[in-house]
């Protein structure tokens, strides 16, 4: 166990989450939301788990597990972790059967106290499609506002979808930390 909420905790993974791993790149209702997706292969997931496991670089790789069954449900990445301008990205995928449960909000706040109150960072940042409302809502929820918007960057199904940018100052968010401290309530699998 790497750092721990009231419902979940996220810890490192590991070679045996592979099967996970591979069902959740190849969710299309999970892709939906991500630019940048292709069918993965077993061999492309087992090397691309492969180089993550061996990263000792600016990149935190972590599985989102329940507390209660230690089943993952959800992988969240801290990336490009910039310990010189104090800044660094977050990216989260969660299980469809998860989505709406708080799940994700516990997560990305357990993530976000690990980047502020241990690595110092002064902000996290987010980029999402705009037809992602739901993680939309809940970055906002977790403290992120929204910076910008690059108009009509994407299509997907012959539609025009907007690059959304969102983010964190840690002064912003100890707030939101010490209201999620006071009431969260507890998930149940």
């Amino acid at each position: 166990m790497f750092r721990s909420g009231k419902s979940v905790y996220l810890r490192p993974l590991g070679s045996g989450d592979l099967p996970f791993l591979l069902d959740l790149d190849n969710d299309p209702a999970v892709n939906e939301f991500f630019v940048h997706h292709r069918p993965v292969t077993l061999d492309v997931a087992k090397k691309r788990l492969e180089k993550r496991l061996l990263d000792e670089g600016n990149n935190v790789y972590l599985g989102i597990a329940f507390i209660e069954k230690s089943d993952l449900l959800g992988s969240i990445n801290l990336h490009r972790v910039d310990l010189v301008h104090g800044t660094a990205w977050v990216e989260v995928k969660i299980d469809v059967r998860w989505w709406g449960k708080g799940c994700g909000y516990e997560a990305i706040m357990i993530l976000l106290n690990y980047a502020f109150n241990q690595l110092n960072l002064r902000k996290v940042c987010w980029g999402t499609l705009g037809s992602n409302a739901k993680g939309i809502r809940c970055a906002q929820k977790c403290g992120f506002t929204e910076d910008g918007r690059m108009k009509g960057q994407f299509q997907r199904g012959g539609s025009l979808i907007d690059d959304v940018y969102l983010s964190v100052f840690r002064e912003n968010w100890l707030p939101v930390w010490g209201k999620y401290q006071q009431g969260l309530p507890h998930i149940v699998p």
